[in-house]
């Protein structure tokens, strides 16, 4: 069978697990897509919905936040309107994932009923979009698969946020530089994009211009750059709107190496399904794929590779998240997106192991929703 139609053979098999997954978690709410938003009820009561739009009976997550960005998207736009975002939420933190709420809004036709859809259709555009990508690229059906149903990409899915946007526009970063390790317009572009997609993107970039700053690549310093500008620029008018710095946020968040994951491990917050949910990825991922990403970078040394040095630092980033991030697969499963995909990357070149690594984040992340669709939350028909 030809590369290219194995490329879209996996597509198709790709689309009907993806329908599947969608189907699993939103049976429970009569197959209403706006359950995947998970609005709350005391968040919904602010504001005006859509007629159908699903109503959760516990507290609003992170998917609602994305939802109620979109729907200000003209505020924001207008800053003669700047003061309706003030003192509501969400606030400055959530407004660093600004692509894929705009993204949604932009295919909407500012149609709000459509916001659903939309954030949907993103979502499983982008997974496939990754899984084809890679897939073409490699021909490694494990590899392509780790990458397109990572926790991260299918929790996002599962709440409407941001990773599986930001798994594609990074997967395509990593084919790119498969083909040549350098930053020319268009990786440029690639991680200005991704400064805006999740904030945690910005470590990446920080990395990559140290990286080619080191080796005196002046073009791959000078395309860097552009993404260093738009993340700075994005603070500063986030702090403009709302009258603080959102990133020193993250910056807060950070404990001790390994501190939080131990704790888990053995049993400081009691044993559940959310707290086994983390110690099951950090027993099936994180030390594995530490393990061996510290083995392949001290056996290359000089000649470690961009990529292997940030998977080191975002398995670093991973560990020294706090006990509250650690708590639940739900958290730190997508907390530190890129992780995943860099870890498949290099796992592609691993091979025994590597395979292992790779089709433990096949598991997780296929464990990861039958979990999530298992939890049915009370909810209500507005």
């Amino acid at each position: 069978m030809k590369p290219a139609t194995k490329s879209k053979a996996f597509i198709v098999l790709a689309c009907i697990l993806l329908a599947g997954i969608v189907v699993w978690y939103i049976y429970p709410y009569g197959f209403r897509v706006s359950a995947l938003f998970h609005l709350g009820k005391e968040v919904a009561d602010q504001q005006s919905l859509p007629s159908g739009f699903v109503v959760l009976g516990v507290p609003s997550y992170d998917g609602a936040e994305y939802f109620r960005i979109a729907q200000r998207i003209p505020a924001f736009l207008s800053p003669d309107r700047w003061n309706e975002l003030k003192g509501v939420s969400p606030g400055a933190y959530a407004y660093q994932r600004f692509l894929y709420p705009f993204l949604a809004f932009i295919l909407a036709f500012g149609n709000i009923a459509w916001l659903p859809w939309t954030f949907l259709l993103i979502s499983v555009f982008s997974l496939l979009m990754c899984g084809y990508l890679t897939y073409r690229m490699t021909g490694k059906g494990l590899q392509t698969c780790a990458m397109a149903f990572s926790p991260a990409a299918l929790i996002g899915l599962h709440f409407s946020t941001a990773e599986p946007l930001n798994i594609a526009l990074l997967t395509i970063l990593l084919l790119r530089l498969k083909k040549r390790e350098g930053i020319d317009f268009w990786n440029g572009l690639l991680l200005c994009l991704l400064v805006i997609t999740r904030e945690i993107n910005f470590p990446l970039v920080v990395m990559v211009f140290i990286w080619f700053s080191l080796r005196r690549d002046r073009p791959s310093v000078f395309w860097t750059l552009p993404a260093i500008a738009v993340f700075i620029l994005w603070q500063a008018l986030l702090s403009k709107i709302f009258g603080s710095i959102p990133f020193l946020v993250n910056s807060d968040n950070a404990t001790w190496p390994l501190i939080a994951p131990l704790s888990i491990l053995f049993g400081t917050k009691g044993y559940s399904i959310y707290t086994l949910s983390s110690v099951a990825l950090f027993a099936l991922f994180v030390a594995p794929a530490a393990v061996l990403a510290l083995k392949n970078a001290w056996r290359e040394k000089a000649k470690i590779s961009l990529t292997l040095t940030l998977l080191c630092g975002y398995l670093a980033i991973m560990l020294i998240m706090p006990l509250h991030i650690w708590g639940s697969i739900t958290s730190i499963g997508r907390a530190i997106t890129p992780v995943y995909p860099l870890a498949a990357y290099e796992a592609g070149k691993m091979g025994r192991a590597g395979k292992l690594l790779l089709l433990a984040i096949l598991v997780l992340g296929l464990g990861a929703v039958f979990g999530l669709g298992s939890i049915v939350h009370p909810y209500a028909i507005r």
